[in-house]
């Protein structure tokens, strides 16, 4: 009997945690789910754009380093740098969403650090796409960088994400 009983309180905890938490993420997490498994595509949730674009701005800090390494120690070998940190992520919809299919305007601002602890925000231009892509474009743009991996000036790493590198 006591066995029972707690095998019942511990199905009473699970269900009462799994109700617990995410707010927004959770509604999110259910509809990227449903859009999954009704046709492989569907437009990215808040969570996952979040998770994806910061993700891409870490690499983003990653290949920025490198490119500002002095140019005898400028080669990406894997070699772990300073390069700043992302503090968080935060996305939503930029205006009246279109009901009709097709690329929909959201703003996302990504929270970071430089090497020197300074704080930083980037705001980024979004557009979701139903096959789960993004394209996601700094505004303002940062200026071009000298790459010292290549000796010239190069695109700014911070600038542009998603689909527009490949990542669809």
């Amino acid at each position: 009997m006591l066995r029972h009983m707690a095998s019942i309180a511990l199905v009473a905890l699970a269900i009462a945690a799994s109700s617990c938490g995410g707010g927004d993420t959770t509604k999110d997490t259910g509809a990227l789910v449903s859009a999954q498994v009704a046709g492989g595509g569907g437009y990215l949730s808040r969570f996952t754009l979040q998770v994806r674009l910061g993700t891409a701005f870490r690499q983003g800090l990653y290949r920025l380093a490198v490119m500002s390494q002095p140019e005898d120690e400028a080669a990406d070998n894997g070699q772990p740098l300073p390069t700043g940190k992302v503090g968080g992520v935060k996305c939503g919809p930029d205006g009246v969403q279109p009901a009709a299919p097709g690329a929909r305007p959201w703003r996302c601002a990504v929270g970071w650090r430089t090497v020197s602890g300074a704080p930083r925000t980037t705001r980024y231009s979004v557009h979701l796409t139903s096959r789960s892509c993004y394209d996601a474009v700094a505004a303002p743009r940062f200026a071009s960088v000298l790459d010292a991996t290549i000796g010239a000036p190069a695109e700014h790493p911070l600038n542009t994400f998603g689909r527009s590198l490949g990542a669809c």
